[in-house]
């Protein structure tokens, strides 16, 4: 037995599934108590089974709390951008093609215990083929809009962190999935 723990707005109550690696996928809600095999792994899919990932689990055991904070961590390429007027707000919304291919864990800047041992060399992988549809929303003052924009006209990938909009910002009656985006790196032509 596997106990979820997902931090969720409302709106998503009905929107989550979980696949396991080598089975069906079912639908869950915010907090949940699913029945699922151990060692699986397991991946939170938005709206619908084969919708756009969210969240992975390498290895699940049994009584495992799997816990989710919300937080996406993606890396693709800008498909298209769109500038619009949102309740007074300015915003760029963009489409991103990618995946979730970023373990929760990934560091984005070393740390000083990272240079103390040793010379430092980033190991990034190479971004796999594009997936899946995500939307990113930014304030259209925001400096990532500027990121973004480049990241777009040059074909340069991006790793970015987003999160769920909240409830109250009303960001699921513009767009299905709306991810506010966190943090964001405008990656090297190539990688």
């Amino acid at each position: 037995m596997i106990t979820l723990d997902l931090a969720l707005p409302a709106y998503a109550k009905d929107m989550i599934w979980l696949k396991p690696g080598d089975g069906p996928a079912i639908q869950i809600q915010a907090q949940a108590r699913v029945e699922i095999p151990a060692a699986t792994a397991l991946t939170l899919h938005w709206t619908h089974p084969d919708g756009s990932p969210l969240h992975r689990w390498t290895s699940v055991m049994d009584n495992s709390r799997l816990t989710w904070d919300g937080i996406v961590r993606l890396g693709g390429f800008v498909d298209r951008s769109h500038i619009l007027e949102f309740h007074g707000l300015a915003l760029m919304l963009v489409e991103l093609m990618g995946s979730i291919y970023l373990p929760a864990d990934y560091p984005s800047l070393p740390t000083l215990a990272d240079l103390q041992a040793g010379p430092y060399k980033r190991e990034d992988a190479r971004y796999p083929a594009p997936e899946h549809w995500y939307s990113l929303l930014i304030d259209l003052d925001s400096p990532f809009a500027d990121f973004l924009h480049h990241a777009l006209v040059n074909g340069n990938a991006i790793d970015c962190t987003a999160s769920l909009g909240g409830d109250e910002g009303g960001w699921h009656e513009l767009v299905g999935l709306p991810l506010l985006v966190e943090s964001l790196t405008l990656l090297a032509p190539g990688m």
